[in-house]
């Protein structure tokens, strides 16, 4: 939403409107980066703190995790989750209206919810970190 490039949906390559689910830009990956490095900086700090010595394989293992998360998040967002149309002919993820009317589906499986993309996708993340960790021998 805070890009001044418009985003592009991560299938298609299109421009969409910002906050639309699968809708990706360079500054959003970029900050995703920067989320997940910083995530990794904690846990080599909180390992130094604790056993006094470095340990820097958390960096390449929350930078793939939360890569992978990331994306995941989008892709899962542009094509399995439930998108719904507006009365004004755009797209949400809420079932309702304001008012509480049911709004016509458009796309995607009617149970793969935002919560359950987030979920998906942290679980997704989290895999490819532990498989990194593990087969750098960690």
């Amino acid at each position: 939403v805070l890009s001044p490039t418009p985003p592009r949906m991560i299938t298609t390559g299109r421009r969409v409107a910002p906050g639309t689910s699968g809708g990706v830009t360079a500054l959003g990956l970029g900050a995703s980066l920067a989320g997940a490095l910083l995530i990794g900086a904690c846990l080599v700090l909180l390992y130094r703190a604790e056993h006094g010595a470095w340990a820097f394989l958390p960096l390449p293992a929350a930078l793939l995790g939360g890569t992978a998360g990331s994306l995941a998040d989008s892709l899962l967002g542009a094509t399995l989750q439930a998108i719904y149309r507006t009365a004004s002919g755009g797209e949400t993820e809420r079932r309702t209206d304001s008012a509480g009317h049911a709004l016509a589906s458009m796309r995607g499986w009617r149970w793969m919810n935002n919560d359950m993309v987030n979920m998906l996708s942290s679980l997704l993340g989290g895999v490819a970190a532990l498989a990194l960790g593990r087969a750098l021998g960690g």
